[in-house]
């Protein structure tokens, strides 16, 4: 039976493994998954309905759609009724509790920081002395992106270490926990997933103990939107085990955790008493390109076609077909490179990815940049399996804490290579795109499942100091990656805002 089975997830397993909320169809895929191979395929449909049926009768789904009954409705169009599990709700209960917490040792004594013209405005200053004196256990910034987010956490760092605590950098990626310590917001910093690993059976205490966290420990989570909600509240288990305190930092309107349910940003934004919004754009210069990026990241749907308009009329964006601006951002990367520029290709989806990784791969080879008649590793992560040849760049796509490079840092997701060299026995050399090309050797088999070539999913821009083109869709896409423009002399490209195929090449 199924319902026993979900009962054992507590109680919707599958439907909400990867997300918060679901729909009927959701718990339709989610039943057909358990349906056993001895169902004859006549009887097929109505057995996964049956049991679907069961799961909405048993009380288990919860509607979350405004003004509906509890239960499912018939009448309701496919799709437009929401539910939630009590896995969820519990999960989403135990993160508010422990973020409401009043923390023992507070920073009880007065904090100067004090605005600095063009690095830290009045608003920025006051919301940072808030959130270094909270009380409670958490502390939210809603950082849009160009609100001065860096500047603001350094400024908090400055404070805390003036009253002797540290600060741990935490982010969901590699390269952003790098930069963490880069921009001087954190005294060390380190994946969620490092922190995490291999601690599924020790107590909240032994981590604390495992990872150094004490009373004095302030922990920075950062781009806390793509955490997912399981790692948030493990986090603040493990911080209140110590007394430590745990800063949320990150905005609702983006990026969310990939296949994990996540959200709880959000309603800690809206629960912790003193949660504060950077609402302040600093990035861009000109005041209507502000007011645009504000629009396009939470404004109504008049607002965000006001925007869209806007951008286009000032060479924003641009509309044409796929074909076309596949086209125009293989171009654009060309011609970055030969201007001796990094750059990058990004996409929303792996088809496309795949697409123009191949393509860009062709074009190197032309160039006489890539070796393809050399040896070559195979490398996974695409619709089909890539090969990659001496001069390729890649992307690894897993953390490997066995595989330590030169310079003493393990490999991780994210994070982009060279290939040098491949030997005879499969192995590949790497060195690191970064400024410290740090160098490592890794078995041709980790390649073959956690690599790819060099272009990837609009997430792995993030933090990136690069120049990026791609094909995008979506409003997150959209809001995210046009507020990184600074100021109307910057290279024009596209980004989609209303559905149209657009192609966008921000600095």
């Amino acid at each position: 039976m199924l319902i026993p089975r979900w009962r054992s997830c507590r109680p919707s397993g599958r439907a909400v493994r990867c997300r918060s909320t679901f729909t009927r169809a959701d718990v339709v895929e989610a039943a057909a998954g358990l349906v056993g191979g001895d169902v004859p395929a006549a009887g097929l449909v109505d057995r996964i309905e049956a049991l679907v049926d069961e799961v909405f009768a048993s009380g288990l789904a919860w509607t979350v759609t405004p003004e509906r009954s509890r239960g499912y409705d018939r009448r309701m169009r496919e799709g437009s009724q929401r539910f939630t599990a009590e896995v969820v709700v519990d999960e989403v209960n135990r993160g508010i509790d422990l973020a409401c917490q009043q923390v023992r040792s507070p920073v009880r004594q007065p904090v100067e920081i004090t605005p600095v013209d063009g690095v830290l405005s009045d608003a920025q200053a006051a919301a940072v002395r808030q959130v270094v004196c909270s009380p409670w256990r958490a502390g939210v910034i809603v950082a849009p992106a160009g609100a001065g987010k860096t500047s603001s956490l350094a400024a908090a760092r400055a404070a805390w270490n003036q009253v002797g605590k540290q600060v741990v950098g935490l982010a969901p990626t590699g390269k952003a926990a790098d930069v963490m310590t880069m921009d001087n917001v954190a005294d060390s910093s380190s994946t969620i997933a490092r922190v995490l690993w291999g601690t599924e059976s020790l107590s909240a205490s032994q981590v604390a103990a495992q990872v150094g966290w004490t009373d004095q420990t302030v922990v920075v989570v950062d781009e806390a939107g793509m955490v997912s909600n399981r790692e948030c509240v493990r986090l603040l288990d493990i911080a209140a085990s110590v007394d430590a305190r745990v800063v949320f930092v990150g905005d609702p309107h983006q990026y969310a955790a990939v296949n994990q349910r996540s959200g709880l940003l959000g309603t800690l934004a809206a629960e912790v008493p003193d949660a504060v919004e950077l609402r302040e754009v600093f990035r861009q210069r000109d005041a209507a390109e502000r007011r645009m990026s504000t629009w396009l990241r939470n404004g109504g749907a008049a607002l965000v076609s006001q925007a869209a308009q806007w951008y286009a009329e000032h060479g924003r964006v641009h509309a044409g077909s796929a074909t076309a601006m596949l086209t125009d951002a293989l171009e654009g990367w060309s011609a970055d490179r030969a201007a001796g520029l990094d750059s990058v290709l990004i996409a929303g989806d792996n088809d496309t990815v795949d697409a123009l990784n191949r393509a860009a791969q062709s074009r190197r080879v032309a160039a006489g940049e890539v070796n393809a008649s050399g040896r070559s590793c195979r490398l996974g992560g695409g619709v089909s399996p890539q090969q990659g040849f001496v001069g390729d760049v890649i992307i690894t796509r897993r953390n490997d804490y066995e595989l330590v490079t030169s310079s003493g840092e393990p490999v991780r997701n994210g994070q982009r290579w060279v290939i040098d060299a491949v030997g005879r026995d499969g192995s590949v050399a790497l060195r690191r795109c970064d400024s410290d090309g740090a160098t490592v050797v890794v078995p041709g088999e980790y390649l073959g499942e956690h690599a790819h070539l060099q272009g990837g999913r609009d997430t792995d821009a993030l933090g990136k100091v690069v120049r990026r083109h791609g094909p995008f869709l979506g409003r997150v896409y959209a809001s995210l990656h046009l507020a990184r423009w600074q100021d109307a002399d910057s290279e024009p490209g596209a980004v989609d805002a209303l559905g149209n195929d657009l192609t966008r090449r921000p600095l």
